[in-house]
């Protein structure tokens, strides 16, 4: 019975995330969990529900990396179960110990705690932190209360919250439930109040003037040839940067040939251009080709690849083309994904991952912050 509740927990914890977006149920998910730790007899059996939990969220959530391969998906589920049942382990040591309303305070504490730990080092992952899951434009007041509490203030105000309805549901003690629901409140008031500051300001009071990026979204179609998705997605950039020349231009098209024979294809109506990583599949060899984009555009092009260096290492890029076809400024992903980026101990491990089709070489983390120029300011990049 309890095993399968523990199931439940980390399925309904991953409700509360995208697609579904059910965002109360992270005022119900982790609360489960805690009850469950809490009235564990030993702490093994805390660690199974913990890890349970986390079989359950990673096993749906992380589903996508089946598109990499089965192995990347199976060891990273592997990883982070292994994770949530030494979280499991510690607490269902020291929580039925504490009397039952110190309970929510101090899973929601432990509960942070472990999120920072696991969103830090080599094999972090910082997915599914309790804080993104108030980023639903529904829920954006309790999100905006970051701007006082912090993103950790967010997380541990959620568990709490949850800690304290669950145990009104079990015990029918209504104390905690009206402290949740106060806090609920409070939280959603704070963040209104902040929202209100932000619309009084304006963008000319904080910065000389304005930038104007494009973004083209999109997706590798692993079914198209590099050759073909570029020749798509620099046909849709092209054709979206006229649209915005005309209508930026009292109805004139600058670069029509019939009306301004002279004008650019782009007099710089948009600062830049962001392809976002995996729009199109290319590599250190296409460079060239992207710089000669930016230059006929007459704008900032920044984009991802996978880049191969002389040295024989591989980053996982976003480089900015310059409007007069330089090649700019590059910013390679600090924060690699386990099993998806690379893989742990494979100096040891490399037969047992080979035998499940891990053929490609170990991407090298970056050591340096992104940030690039573009229309004047500057634009600070991060790759998922």
């Amino acid at each position: 019975m309890k095993p399968g509740i523990a199931l439940l927990s980390g399925a309904l914890m991953w409700c509360a995330f995208s697609p579904l977006n059910i965002w109360p149920l992270a005022w119900v998910a982790p609360g489960i969990l805690m009850w469950l730790i809490a009235h564990s007899k030993r702490a093994r059996s805390a660690m199974l529900y913990a890890a349970l939990h986390a079989a359950a969220l990673y096993g749906i959530g992380v589903e996508w990396m089946r598109a990499i391969d089965d192995g990347p998906y199976i060891g990273l589920v592997i990883l982070e179960t292994i994770l949530f049942g030494i979280f499991g382990l510690i607490t269902g040591a020291v929580l039925p110990k504490v009397g039952n309303r110190y309970r929510p305070l101090m899973f929601a504490a432990a509960w942070v705690c472990f999120e920072w730990a696991r969103s830090t080092g080599t094999y972090a992952f910082p997915w599914f932190l309790t804080s993104t899951v108030f980023s639903h434009p529904m829920a954006l007041p309790w999100l905006q209360a970051a701007e006082v509490m912090g993103a950790w203030g967010v997380s541990a105000s959620a568990v709490f919250i949850s800690g304290c309805l669950v145990h009104t549901a079990m015990t029918r003690r209504f104390k905690p439930a009206i402290l949740a629901v106060g806090l609920i409140t409070a939280q959603g008031i704070l963040g209104l109040f902040s929202i209100a500051s932000w619309s009084t300001r304006t963008l000319d009071s904080d910065y000389p003037g304005r930038t104007f990026g494009l973004l083209v979204q999109g997706n590798e179609d692993r079914g198209m040839d590099r050759g073909s998705a570029l020749q798509q997605y620099a046909d849709i950039t092209a054709t979206r940067i006229r649209e915005l020349n005309k209508e930026y231009s009292g109805g004139v098209d600058p670069a029509s040939p019939e009306t301004n024979p002279a004008a650019t294809p782009n007099p710089r109506v948009v600062d830049f251009v962001l392809w976002p990583e995996g729009t199109v599949p290319i590599t250190q060899s296409d460079l060239p080709v992207f710089a000669s984009l930016s230059k006929a555009w007459n704008t900032t092009l920044i984009t991802g690849l996978g880049e191969h260096r002389q040295s024989g290492d591989v980053g996982n890029v976003i480089r900015a083309f310059d409007p007069d076809g330089h090649i700019g400024d590059a910013y390679a992903k600090r924060q690699l994904v386990p099993f998806g980026e690379f893989f742990p101990l494979r100096q040891y491990l490399d037969p047992l991952f080979e035998r499940y089709g891990v053929n490609y070489p170990n991407y090298t983390p970056g050591q340096r912050i992104g940030v690039v120029s573009a229309g004047g300011v500057k634009l600070g990049l991060g790759i998922c």
